[in-house]
Formats: C-alpha cells, structure tokens, sequence
C-alpha cells in the first residue's frame, strides 16, 4: 500500500479489467486515433500484475523514467513504451470501474447526484460533507526564465504544479482539475475551477482557502486554537513563563 496507495483487495479488483485492456488489440493513441495495440510481454513483467504494479509505484512515488528502469532492469526508452501501454489500460480500467473523478466544475452537481444513487445503499457514504485542498507535486525545473517563476511553490521552495482535489469523507476522490502551476493560491485555483457544488454542502478546507466565497456552500475553515497552542509550550518548558 506504501508504494501504490491500494490495498491487496483493491489491486485484485483491478486486476482482470486491467489485463483485458492491456492485451486488447486495439487501442486510442495519444492523439485519440484508434491504433493497432503492439502490446507484448517482457521478461522484466511477465505478468499483467508487474504491469499493473509498475504503473502504480511509477504513479505514486512520481519517479523519473531512468529511475524506474533502473528499479525494474529497463532501458528508458521500454520503459516509456511501458508507461503508455499502461496508463491507457488504467484509465480504460477505472472508466469501466466508474472510479474516475470528475474533471469539470460545471457537471460537478449532476456527477453528485450520480453518486447519491450509487452509494444508497451505503451508510458510510456521506455526499453532503467533502473536503477541498490542493495537492503540489514537484516538477523538473524549467529552462525557460517565466516558467521557471511561474512553478516555483513559495510553501514547498521549489518547483512544482498543483491539482485541486474535492473527496468525500470516506476517501472517494469526487473531483480533480487541470494542473497549475506552483504559484498560484490555493483559493485562485478555486476560484478558477468555478465548481457547482450541490446545495447545502458542507465544504471543510483549510486557511489557504480564507475568502472563498460559493454561494451553495457552508465553509468550514478550522483554526489553531493558539491560546491551547501556548499553554503546551509552556508545559513543556515552564522557565520561558517569564
């Protein structure tokens, strides 16, 4: 789970969709064309769970090529091959499974509805509270001077893109956006993203979102209680009581 944020069950359950669209035989390419799938087996993943494996360390830890084939004995030229062949049948994969979020703020309300008939059944599912936050992933410096100001995280010191992320509380991923680059505010972003949430939710962020204003939301900023803050210092070193 440490290396591919699933659990042994959640792979399995991937698995078998994943294997049927890997050996498909034929595929969308990178430019949405429909192409002959030149897919085959190596000896380094002899099996579609390598490959699923694979994709997922590679997805997670946000490694470069040249360190994945180095971790799986590949050049980084196969391992290129690997991760288009791969992140095609992923996506195809959570597609069938229904797991993929919704990416556009306008059909975020309709998307929840969806949701409200899916999880029905499930008490654990609440769809009227969510969660909202920006998630900064680091990037490869840019040779250019303006890109290089504009993904530079003043928070993380250096360079990155950010993704708003809204999930439910019980870790269901309901909504991602576009990347951005690292200078931009978490609320900008928001603002930005302009999404439709339902009705009455119950929208809980935290101090980089201060100001958001949606009309169909209740915010929730949670604060620092500082007075609590300064008495636990003071416990742990009474002398700096004056």
């Amino acid at each position: 789970m440490a290396l591919t944020s699933l659990t042994i069950e959640e792979f399995d359950y991937l698995l078998p969709t994943f294997e049927k669209e890997l050996k498909w035989p034929y595929r969308k390419t990178s430019r949405g064309r429909i192409g002959l799938n030149k897919f085959s087996w190596r000896q380094e993943l002899p099996s579609a769970a390598h490959h699923l494996f694979f994709i997922l360390t590679y997805l997670k830890e946000n490694t470069t090529q040249e360190f994945q084939g180095a971790v799986f004995n590949l050049s980084q030229e196969s391992v290129s091959t690997i991760i288009k062949d791969c992140l095609s049948a992923l996506n195809e994969t959570l597609q069938q499974k229904k797991l993929l979020p919704c990416s556009s703020g306008e059909d975020y309300a309709e998307f929840v509805k969806t949701l409200k008939i899916r999880f029905a059944d499930n008490p654990k599912v609440t769809i009227d509270h969510a969660l909202m936050d920006c998630t900064e992933v680091k990037v490869q410096r840019p040779v250019g001077e303006k890109d290089q100001e504009d993904t530079y995280s003043g928070k993380k010191k250096t360079h990155t893109v950010k993704k708003l992320i809204v999930s439910l509380f019980c870790g269901y991923i309901a909504f991602g956006s576009h990347h951005f680059v690292g200078r931009l505010a978490d609320k900008k972003i928001a603002d930005l993203e302009t999404i439709k949430f339902a009705k009455g939710t119950y929208l809980w962020t935290d101090l980089g979102f201060l100001g958001y204003d949606n009309p169909d939301v209740s915010l929730i900023i949670p604060h620092k209680n500082r007075t609590a803050d300064a008495a636990q210092k003071w416990r742990l070193n009474p002398r700096t009581n004056g």
